[in-house]
Order: C-alpha cells, then sequence, then structure tokens
C-alpha cells in the first residue's frame, strides 16, 4: 500500500479578498475573491478593491455616559449659584428688570410619559431633563446660555433649554436644595435618578464646554451679564458689551456719549423704572430705527451716470452753492479757479477727464441743485434730483482715494461729505469726512506751511480753510455718535487765517467762531472719552468739569448774545454778514458742547449726584443743564427746516437736548418748573413733528411725541402715587435745583431720586462706567 495515497497532502488554498474588486463591483458580476480574480484575468484588468470599511463602534453607550455627566455639571452650577445667593437681599419689585427674556414661573411640566416617580429626591430641575430625555427618545444636542446668574434677584432665573420637542420651563425658588441628582440611562432611553452630593458632583466646565450653543437662543439679558468689579482694568470695562463681530456685521457702533445711550439696554431699564412701566421700551426702538436707516444707503447706486446739465442751470447751482452752502463760507472751493475751469468744460465737453475735477463739480451741483428746488419744490424732487448728480460724484470715490490725486480730490470730498449732513441726504458724512481728513493729512493740510514749500499767500490761506472745514465736520460727525475722531489736536499746526478766504464774505467771524467751538468739542471728548479717566475719583472729574466750563465761557465773550440762553435768538444783535440760520448753527453748536460738559455729572449713569464732596459741582451743573435744554428747544422755533437743514440744527442739539429734558423732568419730579417743562417738552416734540412735515414724512421722529407723553404720564402717577421722600431735599431755588442746606451728608445711606434704596450690586448698573451705555444699532431694513 502506497502511504502516500493513504495520507495526502493537502492542496493549497489561494487567498480570497473578503469583498469583490473595483472592476467585478463596476460590471456588477460575481467576484471569485482571487487575487487576481478570475474576471480581471480574463480582461486583462488590474484587479484592486477598496479597503474594507472598519466596524462602527457603538458608541451609544459612552455618549450616553457623557451626557449625564455634562447634566450633572450643569446642575452643580445651578446649585453653587443658588447657594451664593441664598442670603442676599432680594430687589424691591419695582425695581426688577423689565426684561422678560428670562421669565419666572413656579409651574413644572408634567408628563405621562415622565420616568418613574419614584425618584422623590430630584429637583424639578432634573425631573424637567427627564423628561425632556424621555420625550426625545434620543440624544439631542443641549443649548445652554450664559448660566451666571443675576445677582440682585433673589428667585430662580432658569434660561430656556430647548431639547427635541421645545419645552421652557423655570423652575421656581423652590428647587433649593441640598443635592442633585445623579442621571443613569436604562434602556428606554429614560434617565434613573439617584441622589448624589455636590461634593461628588464632577467638576464643573465653563459655560463654553456646555452643550452645543445655538443661535437662535437671543442672548442673555443685562442684567444676567456679571457686572465688572471696581478693580477692573478700563479694558475690561470697555469690552463688557462687546458684540461678536460675525453676528453684528450689520450693526453700528454709538458710544457712550451719544445720545442714543438712553436707547442703550440699562437706559431702557432706567426710565422703565423711573415711569413704572415697560412702553418705553418701544419708543426707544422707534428712535433707533428711525435714525438707523438714514445711516447707509437703501439700494445699489445706478450704473448709468446722470448726464450734466446744461451751461444756464449749472451756473444757477453753482452760483447757489458759493452763496448759500454751508462749506462756502471756508472757501473749500475758490470761486474764480471754479467758474474759470466750468467755463472751459462747458466749451469743450468731454475733454477734461480728471476723475477729480468731475467729482467736484458734480458735487457742487448738487449742493447747488438741493439749495434751488428746496425753495420753490417739494421735498422728494429735490432730494432725488439733487441724488442723482451726487451718485455720479460718488462713483468715482475709488480714484478720489486711490489713484494719483491732487488737492482737487480733498476739496471733492469735502464737499461731498457737507453735502451729504444735510436732511436731504443718507448721512454719510462720517465716513466721506474721514476719507477727506486722511488724504488732508497725505498732503499736509495739518502742518503750517513753511518757506521751503514755496507757496503764495493765497495757497496757504486756501489750504488752512480748507483743513478746518474738514476739522469741524469731522469733530461735529464724531462727537454725534460717541466715536474716536481721526484727527489727534497734537498734531496740528496750520494756523487759523486771519483773512476771509477767496470769494467768501469779508467777515470771518462766522468760520473762525466754528473752529473755535469744534476745537472746545475736540478737547471735551478726549478728556471723557478717555478710559483711563473713568477710574478717577469724583473729586478730580468734578474739578475737570468746572475746568472745561472756564474754557467754553471764554468762547462764549466772543459770541455774546448769539449763545446766551438767556436772550432769545431773535432778540439778539446778529453780526454782520450773519444769517439767521448760521446764528441757529452756533448757538445749538455752543448748546451741544455744554451738554457735553456737563451730562457727565448730570446723566443717571452717573451715581455722583449724592456724593457729599461735589455737590455744589452737582448742583451748578444740574441748573447749566437745565438752562441749556430750555433755551434750545425755544431756538429750535427759528430754525428754517429744508432740504438743506444741517443735521446739528434740524436733529442732532434738539433730541440731544429733548432726551436730557425728559430726563431732568424723571429725576426731579418734584421740582416747581416741572409744568413749565413738561410744555417746553411739548414744543420740542412740535419741532419733530413739523421735521416730519417738511420732509413729507421722510423723516419720522415719533419718539418725542410718546416721550412727552410718557413724562406726563410719569409726573401725573407721581403726585398720585408719591414714593417715600427718603430725606430727599423739598427746598430749590430758582433755577428748580436743590438747595444746599438739604444735602445727603456723608454716612446717610445713598438712594435714588424716586426710588428704594439700591443694594451696593445692582447700583453698580448706575456707576460712572460709561461703557455700559454704548449700543450697538441694527440697520433696519427700509
Amino acid at each position: 500500500m502506497n502511504p502516500e495515497k493513504e495520507n495526502p497532502l493537502p492542496k493549497p488554498t489561494r487567498a480570497k479578498r473578503s469583498i469583490a474588486c473595483n472592476f467585478c463591483r463596476m460590471k456588477k458580476v460575481r467576484c471569485n475573491g482571487g487575487i487576481p480574480c478570475s474576471n480581471c484575468l480574463d480582461h486583462g484588468e488590474v484587479c484592486v478593491s477598496a479597503s474594507r470599511r472598519r466596524a462602527r463602534l457603538n458608541n451609544k453607550d459612552a455618549a450616553n455616559r457623557d451626557m449625564a455627566q455634562r447634566l450633572a455639571r450643569v446642575e452643580a452650577l445651578l446649585q453653587a449659584a443658588e447657594s451664593e445667593r441664598a442670603n442676599s437681599p432680594q430687589m424691591p419689585e419695582f425695581l426688577r428688570p423689565l426684561d422678560v427674556a428670562f421669565q419666572r414661573t413656579t409651574n413644572v411640566v408634567e408628563d405621562a410619559d415622565l420616568a418613574p416617580r419614584e425618584s422623590s429626591t430630584a429637583s424639578p430641575h432634573s425631573q424637567f431633563l427627564a423628561q425632556t430625555f424621555n420625550k426625545a427618545g434620543r440624544e439631542e444636542s443641549l443649548s445652554v446660555p450664559n448660566l451666571t446668574s443675576p445677582t440682585n434677584v433673589g428667585e430662580r432665573l432658569v434660561p430656556n433649554i430647548e431639547c427635541g420637542n421645545t419645552c421652557t420651563v423655570q423652575p421656581s425658588a423652590s428647587h433649593r436644595e441640598t443635592s442633585i441628582p445623579d442621571m443613569d440611562f436604562t434602556q428606554d432611553s429614560t434617565m434613573a435618578l439617584r441622589p448624589m452630593n455636590v461634593s461628588e458632583a464632577p467638576e464643573a466646565l465653563i459655560p463654553d464646554q456646555i452643550g452645543v450653543l445655538q443661535p437662535d437662543i437671543p442672548p442673555p439679558d443685562y442684567q444676567t451679564n456679571p457686572m465688572v468689579s471696581s478693580n477692573s482694568s478700563p479694558s475690561e470695562k470697555q469690552e463688557v458689551n462687546s458684540v461678536y463681530s460675525c453676528e453684528s456685521s450689520n450693526w453700528e457702533y454709538h458710544g457712550p456719549r451719544s445720545f442714543l445711550s438712553i436707547c442703550s439696554k440699562p437706559g431702557i431699564q432706567w426710565v422703565s423704572q423711573k415711569i413704572g412701566t415697560s412702553t418705553f421700551h418701544d419708543a426707544a426702538g422707534t428712535l433707533t430705527r428711525d435714525v438707523t436707516r438714514r445711516l447707509k444707503i437703501e439700494k445699489k447706486l445706478s450704473k448709468e451716470r446722470t448726464p450734466e446739465p446744461p451751461a444756464s442751470v449749472a451756473w444757477k447751482y453753482a452760483q447757489a452753492y458759493f452763496e448759500r452752502a454751508p462749506d462756502a463760507v471756508f472757501g473749500v472751493v475758490d470761486k474764480s479757479w471754479f467758474n474759470a475751469r466750468l467755463q472751459n468744460q462747458l466749451n469743450n465737453p468731454g475733454i477734461d477727464e480728471d476723475p477729480a475735477w468731475y467729482a467736484l463739480r458734480n458735487a457742487v451741483y448738487a449742493v447747488g441743485c438741493r439749495l434751488e428746488l428746496s425753495r420753490r419744490a417739494n421735498f422728494r424732487e429735490a432730494y432725488r434730483t439733487a441724488w442723482s448728480y451726487f451718485e455720479n460724484a460718488l462713483a468715482v470715490h475709488t480714484e478720489l482715494l486711490y489713484f494719483r490725486t491732487s488737492l482737487l480730490a480733498v476739496q471733492a470730498l469735502t464737499v461731498m461729505a457737507y453735502y451729504t449732513e444735510c436732511i436731504g441726504s443718507p448721512c454719510l458724512e462720517y465716513m466721506l469726512v474721514t476719507n477727506a481728513a486722511r488724504l488732508a493729512y497725505s498732503k499736509g493740510l495739518h502742518r503750517q506751511p513753511v518757506p521751503s514749500w514755496d507757496l503764495s499767500s493765497s495757497e496757504q490761506c486756501h489750504r488752512n480753510w480748507l483743513f478746518w472745514a474738514i476739522y469741524c465736520l469731522e469733530k461735529n460727525c464724531c462727537c454725534r455718535a460717541g466715536r474716536p475722531s481721526a484727527i489727534n489736536d497734537d498734531e496740528i499746526s496750520c494756523q487759523i487765517p486771519t483773512v476771509a478766504p477767496a470769494g467768501a464774505p469779508a467777515s470771518i467771524q462766522y468760520p473762525t467762531s466754528l473752529v473755535k467751538l469744534a476745537q472746545m468739542t475736540s478737547r471735551v471728548a478726549r478728556v471723557f472719552s478717555n478710559v483711563q479717566n473713568w477710574n478717577k475719583s469724583p473729586d478730580v472729574l468734578a474739578d475737570t468739569v468746572e475746568k472745561l466750563h472756564a474754557q467754553h465761557v471764554e468762547t462764549e465773550k466772543s459770541l455774546q448774545d448769539l449763545v446766551n440762553p438767556e436772550i432769545p435768538l431773535e432778540n439778539a444783535n446778529l453780526p454782520l454778514h450773519m444769517s439767521l440760520q448760521q446764528a441757529c448753527f452756533v448757538r445749538l453748536t455752543y448748546f451741544n458742547t455744554t451738554l457735553d460738559i456737563h451730562t457727565a455729572l448730570t446723566n443717571p449713569w452717573s451715581h455722583l449726584r449724592q456724593h457729599p464732596t461735589i455737590h455744589a459741582q452737582v448742583q451748578k451743573s444740574t441748573e447749566i443743564v437745565a438752562r441749556t435744554v430750555r433755551a434750545t428747544m425755544l431756538t429750535t422755533q427759528s430754525i428754517r427746516i429744508d432740504a438743506s437743514t444741517p443735521v446739528l440744527l434740524a436733529f442732532q442739539t434738539p433730541i440731544y437736548a429733548f432726551i436730557n429734558l425728559f430726563i431732568h423732568i424723571l429725576q426731579n419730579p418734584d421740582l416747581p418748573t416741572v409744568p413749565t417743562d413738561l410744555a417746553l417738552l411739548e414744543v420740542g416734540a412740535g419741532h419733530f413733528a413739523r421735521l416730519e412735515f417738511a420732509t413729507e414724512s421722510e423723516v419720522p421722529i415719533v419718539f418725542a411725541k410718546e416721550v412727552a407723553a410718557l413724562a406726563r404720564q410719569a409726573v401725573k402717577n407721581h403726585k398720585a402715587f408719591p414714593q417715600p421722600s427718603f430725606g430727599q431735599p423739598t427746598d430749590y431755588n430758582e433755577f428748580g435745583v436743590i438747595q444746599e442746606k438739604n444735602v445727603v451728608r456723608s454716612g446717610e445711606a445713598e438712594r435714588d431720586t424716586i426710588g428704594s434704596p439700591l443694594d451696593s450690586s445692582y447700583s453698580n448698573m448706575f456707576d460712572f462706567e460709561l461703557d455700559h451705555w454704548t449700543t450697538f444699532l441694527p440697520l433696519h431694513d427700509p
């Protein structure tokens, strides 16, 4: 017997793949798994196959454990915050925040499918979480906003938590317990709860590590954000209300010195507490909408250029510009030079292709057209016709900044900026005048010419007046918006000319007065916008206000009756070559700076009114502010309103004074001057009604009418339901200011003027940390 036949050797087996090769899969034929396979051998193909997929790991259990830990940490944070506030005094009900973004309720959602109720030790918040997961039936991302709890509210404020099926639960104050639940997931996706001490809870995560932040959840209310401590750096105070840029790319910043600071969240809360209702929130929203919708162009510019006017119309527009344009008093454009070049342009159209000259003459057309049509046409016609020429100038804006240019480009940008500073145009002056200032810097206009430059006296005079025209508008725009200036006063050596610019009236009193007032405005802005000054003591601040006021009064001496609030403008002796509209401009510019100086001590966000060591200065500032706003309201009756009226006359200073008069009434509802002040509020509301009428409802400011009604109702309510005096003075002088003898002395409790005592944590909101009152305003759709 052959042993080899009895025990045959096993035949070698060929290795086979676990998946078909790419060729067989593409042809959709059976693959024998060979390397290479028979199909690839028959067709001469390279036999390759995709790598085998790795088996998916079932991470459900791990994910569930992770979610349980995260929920436990959320509960630990809530419990820790609750224990810190357990002994804190509760805020009086009428001082509670009126923003209802995080509402309170004592109701707990009940669900028939909730996990077994034998876990009686679980808190209502934990039952809500268990119910949510039971409903969802699968892991859901948890949206947890800022968990920092308010420091002034006794009860629990819990933000809405959205999981799966949307549920909103705010547990009551009763869920203060000594333990929190630990959650284990069962097979039916419910959670079994067992007690767990706080000490056993996992280490707390920072808010950024908890859950997934959802963009549809609103930001926390101002009151829920921790206040900046007094020892924080100025930069931290400045950033406390900052907004992430990608979330607010269509918003614009308005600083704490802007009149719109009353529309910030703290401003709305302060007013609402004073009037006892939340209706001011709607009025503030109306004002921000009316203001911000004019800050940008609402539609794209036309790609087609508007044909330039015929010769006769062009000369008429040019003459109107040189006779009545606000910037013509500075001699921004030399009249004789412009007329000569325009004549050459009209005789030889299409020859001169200089973008700067094209922009300048179209800007002059736009200004002159609006001035001419404002006399005989309606507002909309004047706006549309003039805007078409301005679009021509704006079409070459890029060439003015980034191509080789001469002084002509600076002139063109300046005229364009002054054009948009009137109510008959979108408010683009902030960006345009900033560009003009930068270009002026590049041409050395901020420096006094030296002999080596080889400039004639007329050229030096024109350069200097051009720079100061830019300076005046730029400082006014920055003051209005509460933003930093692009012009540094310490780098300016350019002198104020002592002779009139070519082609302008012989008197230089009007443009010189505007320059001096702009310099004072810049000085005030540099002091109060410097974040380093916010940490100064009250005595230093009061001394600063007194010194600035003394400097401001020096300007008043040269202007005499023009800025005296005790003399009505119609009874004042106007200087030669100064129109009534120009006199109004000087007067309101002076009043605007006066308010900038003294509202540092009288505004609601300053808690310095009750400081005993500076009471004399606070009393003086209150008197000056009250007198100034009353004079402003009366001056509005002398303002001519049409499409060419400057924004400072038609809107900026009137609304600034109106808001401060409103604040003055709310702070002092018992003053004997309140009835006349309420009447002046109605006068101010009448000015804005006249503005709406003159602009054919293109510039509606219904805010004034609503606020005047709120002020009258607040005073009426205060008389019907007077608050306890809390030692408040009752004697007033002839200006409606508290007499010195009744000042609250040191050692006495500091109290709000018509409110109850504020605890230390809540009163921080009214400290002199001005950046809490900054606002980011959305650009509303038209």
